[in-house]
């Protein structure tokens, strides 16, 4: 590592905390390690299981005893047998057996609700989960979008959100920790995939 030597300050502090932000993953607000993800949620994962997880974790949310629900970017890596994508969305149907699995009543995602998101930590493949209230609704690249200010980690995307009625309300696919914000497909937009 002698090439670290040769750069400026500014720039050898940059390299080291992109180098801590690429190791980290995308971590916003606060998650607790729960028992209840596993009720909820499957880990997907391809790769290493190692410390430093060489290779990529993602979780499926199971909708009947056949089918899941995840993200494209979680499904595709992970090699799932994918049966429908949505056009718009990082939404995809996967076949999975869940078989004695609890399976969710799916509701209505609406602001100012409570709300839950269970999933996998990509770092230690522990389930997690997050609580807090949904903010608002966005449209991104043509699909409409909920955000709340649920704490999540890298690994829960294709993990569930429950609101406090127990009913599943949309799927995790992403943050921005910049706005302290995690993203969710909303199950209005289930019906494209689950038709």
């Amino acid at each position: 590592m002698k090439f670290l030597s040769y750069l400026p300050g500014p720039l050898l502090l940059l390299v080291i905390i992109l180098a801590m932000l690429s190791l980290t993953g995308c971590s916003v607000g606060q998650s607790k390690w729960d028992s209840r993800a596993m009720n909820h949620t499957k880990v997907a994962f391809v790769g290493i299981p190692t410390v430093f997880g060489l290779g990529f974790t993602g979780t499926t949310t199971p909708v009947t005893k056949e089918y899941s629900l995840t993200n494209k970017h979680v499904a595709y890596p992970t090699l799932r047998r994918i049966v429908r994508t949505h056009p718009d969305c990082d939404l995809a149907l996967i076949k999975q057996d869940n078989s004695g699995e609890q399976l969710p009543r799916i509701d209505h995602a609406v602001p100012g609700l409570h709300v839950t998101l269970y999933g996998y930590s990509g770092r230690t493949m522990l389930p997690v989960s997050g609580t807090g209230k949904i903010g608002g609704f966005e449209k991104r690249s043509g699909c409409v979008v909920a955000w709340t200010d649920a704490g999540s980690v890298q690994g829960m995307s294709g993990g569930a959100v429950f609101n406090d009625r127990g009913g599943l309300v949309g799927i995790i696919y992403g943050a921005d920790v910049f706005k302290g914000r995690t993203y969710f497909i909303p199950s209005g937009s289930f019906a494209a995939v689950m038709k």
